[in-house]
């Protein structure tokens, strides 16, 4: 089950470790000083984060 990449409405080829956690690409929304905005809606500034990176390490190990 873990060798399998998780596809699905939330995830995409995500990775299940060891413990049981899927590890899912995420976006985060900073948001953007008045200054750094171009017009009413363009209030965010979207940042790309790679499940290794946004979540916590596994204490059993890495991913398998």
């Amino acid at each position: 089950m873990r060798e399998l990449p998780v596809n699905d409405f939330i995830t995409k080829n995500g990775k299940v470790r060891i413990d049981g956690r899927v590890l899912r690409n995420l976006y985060l929304l900073q948001v953007k000083k008045p200054e750094e905005s171009k017009s009413k809606w363009d209030i965010y500034n979207p940042r790309h984060r790679s499940g290794e990176e946004a979540f916590r390490r596994s204490i059993r190990g890495t991913v398998r």
